[in-house]
């Protein structure tokens, strides 16, 4: 029986469930602000709902990052050279993060700073999904779950308004976040269960090693 070499740290997939509820509830609170207020809350970032909203939104990214660098950093011996560019491209995504977080929670959203943020982001997601693809590593629908939110976040945002154009403005402008959000909450419980799974696996194969002496010792 072989058994898997490199096993998670127990934190890192509720870190993943973490970012993914973050950014579920970044929807909810542009959603709920619409439904009172006919607007989007992007408008009026300055509200103390604008201003906790956009802490939510930058700590999501800041989760999700850590995430990507934790899983290359796990799994750093059995990935290829890809893991560079994971690590290179989660770390810049990761400072960009904070410093929106830091930003937007005590003074204001500096331009630019989570557009590159949000971009490096889904490259490393898509380069760390194409490593573990090739290694074998996680379940097989999280490996392409990596390389689906890399690649189709963005697009979600520009094609849901249109296809969803019945609805109101403020219910389709965050709205492509929600199902990543559901995606990241799906991967960190699957990736929680594999480990535990690991874990178990690993009991059992030493079970044996360890009730022989038992029982001689019984029967002597």
């Amino acid at each position: 029986m072989q058994l898997q070499k490199t096993i998670l740290s127990k934190p890192v997939p509720m870190i993943g469930v973490l970012g993914g509820t973050l950014l579920a509830i970044h929807y909810f609170l542009h959603l709920a602000y619409g439904v009172q207020t006919g607007k989007i809350l992007w408008d009026d970032m300055g509200s103390p709902l604008g201003v906790i909203d956009g802490s939510l939104f930058t700590a999501a990214f800041a989760t999700i990052d850590l995430t990507l660098i934790a899983l290359a950093m796990a799994y750093y011996r059995q990935l290829n050279g890809l893991k560079f560019g994971v690590l290179f491209f989660g770390i810049v995504a990761l400072l960009g993060a904070m410093t929106g977080f830091v930003a937007v929670t005590f003074w204001h959203m500096i331009p630019y700073v989570m557009p590159i943020a949000c971009l490096t982001m889904f490259i490393s997601a898509i380069l760390l999904g194409i490593a573990t693809l090739k290694a074998r590593l996680l379940p097989t629908w999280v490996r392409f779950g990596l390389m689906a939110f890399g690649l189709f976040t963005a697009p979600l945002g520009f094609a849901l308004p249109k296809v969803l154009s019945m609805l109101p403005t403020y219910a389709t402008f965050e709205m492509h976040f929600l199902p990543s959000g559901l995606l990241w909450i799906a991967m960190g419980l699957a990736m929680a269960l594999q480990r535990r799974k690991q874990l178990q696996a690993i009991k059992d194969y030493y079970a044996p090693a360890y009730q022989e002496p038992a029982t001689r010792i019984s029967q002597s």
